[in-house]
């Protein structure tokens, strides 16, 4: 085996690495788009548009929809070939196959050609279903990184959940619901693949690269600092300058870039407990190391998350001021 090689099967990748990373989410939301356009909006139009718009009786629709499902499983075995491959652009191809599919479904009312888009999509879609979770798997990062990917997909299948009153809406207006149900999962195949398309071919094979941009810790006041993290936005500018100045004392690949943990806070804010929980952890272990007090346990941190998130930033504060007393002293 050579150097490189080696060096690729042993990569290991934090959750922070992953999640500092735009590889991570550039399949995450490649995952999320597509399976948004192949499964959640699907099945709020796809009954009504086969048997309102292209005729279809219910016996057709049923077995249309029951060959999609058993290609899923199908496409299963295509998925395992992909991750044994480790080609990752063959991404993009299940993708076309996808928008193909779609094309059929909203503008053909021929029987054979739907039953032909409804193997492909279940093809597909058994094939991406299987090959994100085992590429964001082979990162080795742990729970967060899936609970990351899921907990985002939850929210959008949540607020997908209003497509079928929107459906029956439409109907009513005597909208095409063919070129409405072409353009929706069209253009959200469309932004999977834009995301998609900046991704390295490395993926998570190789190890993670460096990104630790450590900051110069600052003196803050504690109750001040929770006070202003009441002030809109303050504390994202708080978490950015905690993640580097942190990483300045006990710099780790547990922890966030500091400018990912803004993006983070900013448009994933349940992502809060484990984030403040991280840079208590490194604040405690670098405490026991050189023998300072610290009051800014995980467990601590994760419970006043969820009761009055100020109160982390205090907390975390007032251990960092104590590592910049023992500096100065």
């Amino acid at each position: 085996m050579t150097q490189d090689s080696a060096q690729s099967s042993n990569a290991t990748w934090s959750w922070a690495d992953m999640v500092s990373s735009y590889r991570f989410w550039g399949l995450c939301f490649f995952y999320i788009f597509t399976l948004f356009a192949t499964s959640m909006l699907f099945y709020s139009y796809s009954y009504r548009l086969l048997m309102d718009q292209h005729g279809l009786s219910g016996t057709m629709v049923g077995t249309i929809m029951s060959a999609r499902n058993i290609a899923s499983l199908y496409g299963f075995y295509i998925g395992w070939l992909t991750i044994r491959s480790k080609k990752h652009y063959l991404l993009f191809i299940y993708a076309a196959v996808e928008l193909l599919s779609i094309a059929l479904f909203s503008f053909s009312s021929n029987y054979v050609l739907l039953y032909s888009g409804s193997i492909l999509l279940g093809l597909s879609e058994g094939a991406i279903i299987l090959i994100i979770p085992s590429f964001l798997a082979g990162g080795r990062g742990g729970a967060l990184p899936f609970m990351i990917a899921f907990g985002i997909m939850y929210v959008i299948r949540t607020l997908s959940s209003l497509l079928s009153a929107a459906t029956t809406a439409l109907q009513a207006m005597d909208v095409n619901m063919g070129l409405l149900f072409f353009l929706s999962g069209g253009i959200a195949i469309i932004i999977g693949i834009i995301f998609l398309a900046p991704v390295k071919s490395t993926l998570f094979f190789e190890g993670p690269p460096q990104r630790v941009y450590p900051l110069e810790p600052k003196f803050r006041e504690p109750v001040l600092a929770a006070v202003l993290c009441l002030i809109p936005f303050y504390y994202l500018y708080l978490l950015y300058r905690l993640h580097g100045e942190i990483a300045s004392i006990n710099s780790s690949n547990n922890i966030l870039s500091a400018r990912a943990s803004v993006w983070l806070g900013l448009f994933i804010p349940f992502l809060f407990p484990p984030m403040l929980a991280s840079l208590a952890e490194q604040l405690q272990e670098k405490a026991v190391e050189k023998n300072i007090p610290f009051t800014s346990t995980p467990w601590l941190i994760i419970l006043l998350s969820f009761i009055f998130y100020p109160l982390c930033f205090a907390f975390l504060q007032s251990d960092l001021n104590k590592f910049l007393e023992k500096q100065t002293g």
